[in-house]
């Protein structure tokens, strides 16, 4: 399979009011029918108490990787769902992200989410085709907690208190 590049162009029918139509992508000859596979390394997400960044998530071919968190616990929802930002039970998920991977590590950052809660992140892999027709890998789980305004505030104290003692052997 030739190497496929990211820069595509979808042709959108832009000839009556309504919102545009999708009609069509142009890779430049090739359409990428492999699922690239999703690696989360170790799940780095890091929690604060309104969000969530999973990073370093790697595909081995250039993707797409949507995210999405839902309040724990929850059922896992099908590939379409989590890149429509759905949860299970077709409801609008509490938070929902996409990145494009072309050979770096991405992050996703998922915003809105509530302080002190239990959260199930689902992620899920697709080729580079933004259509209706694209392939998508398996959702991959993963949950984690964020903090509590409390919890952050004694974290940013601790921090601060050691570097003020640091700074008290230093004299």
């Amino acid at each position: 399979m030739a190497s496929i590049t990211p820069d595509f162009a979808t042709l959108l029918n832009q000839t009556t009011l309504k919102d545009p139509t999708f009609l069509g992508v142009n890779f430049g000859g090739e359409v990428p029918t492999a699922i690239p596979a999703l690696t989360v390394a170790l799940f780095a997400a890091r929690a604060s108490t309104d969000h969530t960044n999973i990073t370093d998530l790697t595909l081995d071919r250039s993707g797409f990787i949507f995210a999405i968190a839902c309040l724990a616990p929850s059922n896992t929802p099908a590939p379409l769902q989590i890149k429509q930002g759905l949860d299970a039970s077709n409801k609008p998920a509490d938070s929902f992200g996409v990145a494009f991977y072309y050979n770096a590590p991405v992050t996703i950052q998922l915003l809105g989410l509530q302080q002190n809660k239990r959260y199930d992140f689902y992620m899920v892999s697709s080729n580079e085709d933004p259509s209706p027709a694209a392939i998508f890998g398996t959702p991959i789980k993963r949950q984690n907690r964020t903090l509590s305004i409390s919890t952050t505030y004694a974290i940013a104290l601790a921090a601060s208190l050691l570097s003020v003692a640091a700074f008290a052997l230093m004299i």
